[in-house]
């Protein structure tokens, strides 16, 4: 079994903002069937940290060139590849030796990108997963370890979050930028509760129904406001 993981956050911001295989219908035209890395929240020309240590395969400095814009793409062991897209300007060079945490660029909005952030991409050589092509994985799971999220203290609410909308790890969960409607029920029509900010953490009460998780929510979190159908 490989020892291979990421050691380091890559930006400066633990919060993703869209998940792996997410908006098929925006990724058709690549032949892709989703969103084939996860994007971070990084503000314009904010660090840019290797995740752990390789080999830098690749720096590309012409943002007109490929959909990742500028971007750097490193080599690790047992196969594994990392993509960095969307930088202002890489902080490296090919063929450099890096090391978890080495800053290796600045981020933006280059390539197909709207909104400075990061993209990272994880593939592994000579493996397929379902219907990904050229190795392509879910960096999800090595990215969870290093969110370092902490049980929020009581008193709660409980009610229930869309999935999708929630980043869980175990028994914990953070709410995606822009915030979600916490519901009486799992369905779209049950009543609103209120309204949970985005960067929010939750505990994980059980198993998912249908489309929506059960969730139990610090009551200092809610906004107290009138939600918005989702």
């Amino acid at each position: 079994m490989s020892a291979f993981k990421f050691e380091v956050w890559p930006t400066e911001f633990r919060h993703i903002t869209q998940h792996f295989g997410a908006n098929p219908q925006n990724y058709a035209q690549f032949n892709l069937p989703g969103h084939e890395g996860v994007d971070i929240m990084a503000p314009t020309r904010t660090k840019i940290f290797a995740v752990t240590g390789g080999r830098v395969k690749m720096v590309e400095t012409n943002p007109a060139n490929h959909p990742y814009g500028i971007h750097i793409r490193i080599e690790h062991t047992d196969g594994y590849e990392t993509i960095y897209a969307h930088f202002d300007e890489a902080a490296v060079q090919p063929n450099a030796t890096v090391q978890a945490g080495d800053l290796i660029g600045l981020s933006d909005n280059t390539g197909n990108s709207f909104g400075s952030h990061l993209h990272i991409t994880l593939k592994k050589k000579d493996v397929q997963i379902g219907n990904w092509p050229r190795g392509f994985m879910d960096p999800t799971p090595f990215l969870l370890p290093l969110m370092g999220w902490q049980r929020p203290a009581g008193p709660y609410v409980d009610g229930w979050a869309y999935t999708t909308a929630v980043v869980v790890q175990n028994e914990l969960a953070q709410v995606s930028p822009g915030g979600i409607n916490l519901r009486t029920e799992p369905s779209v029509n049950a009543s609103l509760i209120d309204l949970v900010p985005g960067g929010t953490i939750l505990i994980v009460t059980g198993p998912p129904r249908g489309f929506y998780t059960p969730v139990r929510v610090p009551r200092a979190a809610l906004s107290n406001t009138t939600p918005e159908p989702p």
